[in-house]
């Protein structure tokens, strides 16, 4: 008898993959003795070949289908990965592509509720329900195993142990999510005498100069998470880096705008909380410093 062989359908985005990590690890207790591949974007193959609940990453690049030798090169690709079993976590039109088009013969896990969910996390739950497996982790992500231990380094940076950590990116596709005033919150935090960490990601490097403190750019998404397990508090946008902290157990807020819904993110933890704005052009540094003080993280 063939081994099982499970292929997960999820692309991303980088926050989505976050968020589903309880339920990869829901999958993986439930599949024990299977084989698991994951089906993913090609930036997010080095991220999930770490993930302790996969066995191996297939890169999809997405490219329109009228490109014919890439389609028929990852048909080829998964026909010979010996697939018996496809798990479809991205619900999307381009999977129900796949299922017609690349592996229409094998048995397909799709969500099969016409009404959209309250949360991208609550309609995998829904899958998993659906498909009888137990949601046991889905809404306890643990990403603390992306954690690379950055102790030293951060010695070695002189970077000073109780940091409080800004991560004011975000998708560039995404910019209306991201809160302006994060340069005048350094400066602030700085004059109230916090050691005060910055982390600009790939689209934000130009603006290094605007903050106080120590800036870092070009970190790894391995060390992105060892630097966030160092700090005492983090403060970051409806992001990627926000969902690593939170699901690390780091204490936090992530800055919500009138564009994106707490609800739907699933961000909430019992150390991490999203703080709404209903226009983050207005929302004052001081009401940011206000929300800090009511939180402990500063004495105003």
């Amino acid at each position: 008898m063939s081994e099982t062989h499970i292929l997960l359908i999820k692309h991303g985005a980088f926050g989505d993959l976050l968020q589903a990590d309880g339920v990869l690890r829901d999958i993986r207790t439930f599949y024990h003795h299977a084989r698991i591949t994951l089906l993913t974007a090609p930036a997010y193959k080095s991220l999930m070949q770490r993930n302790p609940y996969i066995d191996s990453v297939i890169s999809d690049n997405r490219l329109p289908l009228w490109h014919i030798q890439a389609f028929l090169g990852l048909r080829k690709t998964l026909i010979n990965a010996d697939i018996n079993q496809v798990i479809d976590l991205q619900n999307s039109q381009r999977s129900r592509l796949y299922r017609m088009l690349l592996l229409p013969k094998l048995p397909w896990l799709q969500r099969t509720a016409k009404t959209a969910s309250v949360s991208g996390l609550q309609g995998l739950i829904d899958l998993l329900e659906q498909a009888g497996i137990p949601a046991e982790y889905a809404r306890q992500a643990d990403l603390t195993w992306m954690a690379e231990d950055m102790h030293n380094w951060l010695i070695t940076q002189k970077i000073k142990p109780g940091f409080i950590l800004l991560l004011p990116g975000c998708s560039a596709r995404r910019s209306e999510k991201r809160w302006p005033f994060y340069p005048q919150l350094a400066e602030t935090l700085t004059a109230k005498g916090k050691n005060v960490l910055t982390i600009l990601g790939p689209d934000e490097g130009s603006l290094a100069p605007q903050f106080s403190g120590t800036v870092l750019t070009d970190l790894s998404w391995f060390q992105l998470a060892g630097v966030i397990k160092q700090a005492c508090f983090v403060i970051g946008n409806d992001s990627g880096p926000s969902h690593l902290a939170a699901h690390i157990g780091q204490a936090g807020m992530a800055i919500f705008g009138p564009q994106s819904c707490p609800q739907r993110a699933e961000i909430t933890r019992e150390q991490f909380k999203p703080f709404s704005s209903s226009d983050l052009s207005t929302l004052r540094v001081d009401t940011v410093i206000d929300y800090l003080s009511e939180r402990g993280v500063i004495v105003v």
